[in-house]
């Protein structure tokens, strides 16, 4: 099955400032930014915020 989501694609430019805050705190790696996302990826992000100061 090839690869549905690029995981270096450009995110929407709207969504660049978060994208990039979410990478400096840890909260994501910034990976696949295109695809859709489980409720347990969801629940990790939230988690890894939840500790960011």
């Amino acid at each position: 099955m090839a690869e549905q989501y690029k995981k270096d694609a450009a995110p929407s430019p709207r969504f660049e400032e978060a994208k990039q805050w979410a990478k400096e705190n840890g909260i994501s790696d910034g990976t696949y930014p295109q695809r859709p996302v489980t409720r347990e990826e969801v629940w990790s992000m939230l988690h890894r915020m939840s500790k960011v100061k």
